[in-house]
């Protein structure tokens, strides 16, 4: 709390300062004064031990503020558009059934995502004619989340997550502390030994709101284990070897312009043949263990419980990646390449705009 009230007081300070600096009549002065009090402007100011220069706070600010938002943005990148806008996909049907109706609520519709909702019948211009995956576009993805929960909607399933990566953390700290540091058996036991998590993570990703509790949703460590214990070691020693290419390229050249193209071109090529087949694989053997009373999001792959019929327990690692459709295949590599474009248009935007603040602040602390 100490901190807080030293930050905060050099952020009051710097807003006092700034707004001395702008013209009366184009500051919000009304604003202001109901954002910050008088008294709480005395109080705080008189903790501070020195005058503090605006133009560097006004940065300090910035830079906070853009931090908070940046990670955000980042959070939303990297949580939902690449994990969980992909399961979506994996899992959705190639042939919506003829009356498919989304999770989503139909008054909650326009024009744009009628399509992917169930037509009158006997209307022949239907907008079952026009079905198509709802995972073909990431606007559809996201009014598919979003339906049933709202802006929470885009973040199922990041509880899970949450606590996924803590214990994987945790046990596999415990190897690394070890004399011997084995790291990648460390990982691999605590891979294993937190399979549950991992598949009610796929579960809470791409079925609708579920009375049950956290931890009544997950499954019986037994069945999550004889599931997905080999494609998770599979996944787990694709993603190390992954990591592993950028040291492996320093060895090879010392032309840093080779290691750079080398290094991207290895790892494109291992993401798209190695690492996304072998997602495919575990999330489909996942979701294969879903509940027969789970309501999913997108039209479940009738293939993900022909198991069933068979009294099988799951999916087989085999089975999962035969019937995978190559129209499958196409949808969620073009789901891929489009969360790419995105990212980087992000990427770049905020590059721009910490930038443009940064120049801002520069010129005005020259000016003064």
């Amino acid at each position: 709390m100490d901190v807080f009230h030293s930050v905060w007081t050099d952020v009051v300070t710097g807003a006092i300062a700034l707004k001395d600096k702008f013209p009366t009549d184009k500051f919000p002065t009304e604003i202001f004064s109901q954002v910050i009090s008088k008294p709480s402007v005395k109080t705080l100011v008189a903790r501070s031990d020195s005058g503090v220069d605006a133009g560097k706070i006004a940065f300090v600010v910035a830079v906070v503020i853009n931090c908070v938002i940046a990670f955000g943005i980042l959070l939303f990148i990297s949580y939902t558009l690449n994990s969980v806008f992909p399961v979506l996909s994996i899992v959705e049907d190639d042939d919506g059934p003829p009356a498919y109706e989304s999770v989503s609520f139909k008054d909650e519709l326009d024009g744009e995502s009628a399509k992917y909702m169930a037509g009158t019948p006997g209307d022949e211009e239907s907008p079952v004619q026009q079905w198509r995956p709802a995972t073909s576009s990431l606007r559809s993805t996201y009014r598919v989340l979003s339906a049933s929960r709202g802006w929470r909607g885009v973040w199922r399933g990041l509880e899970y997550a949450f606590v996924h990566s803590i214990l994987l953390g945790l046990i596999a700290s415990i190897f690394r502390a070890l004399p011997f540091g084995l790291d990648v058996v460390g990982f691999a036991v605590a891979s294993l030994l937190t399979v549950q998590f991992g598949v009610a993570w796929t579960h809470d990703v791409i079925s609708d709101s579920s009375r049950n509790s956290f931890w009544q949703r997950l499954p019986s460590f037994g069945l999550a284990f004889r599931a997905t214990a080999l494609p998770t070691l599979v996944v787990m020693l694709v993603s190390s070897l992954t990591h592993m290419i950028p040291a492996a390229v320093r060895l090879i050249s010392d032309n840093d312009v080779l290691k750079l193209l080398l290094t991207l071109g290895l790892l494109i090529t291992s993401y798209v043949f190695v690492v996304i087949p072998t997602t495919v694989v575990l999330v489909r053997v996942r979701a294969s263990l879903l509940p027969e009373g789970d309501r999913v999001l997108v039209p479940f792959d009738k293939a993900l419980t022909l198991h069933r019929a068979y009294g099988k327990e799951y999916m087989t690692m085999i089975d999962a990646w035969k019937s995978f459709s190559r129209t499958a295949w196409i949808r969620l590599v073009k789901l891929y390449v489009k969360v790419f474009a995105v990212s980087i248009l992000a990427f770049l935007a905020m590059a721009s705009i910490v930038g443009g603040e940064f120049l801002i602040v520069q010129l005005f602390s020259r000016n003064n």
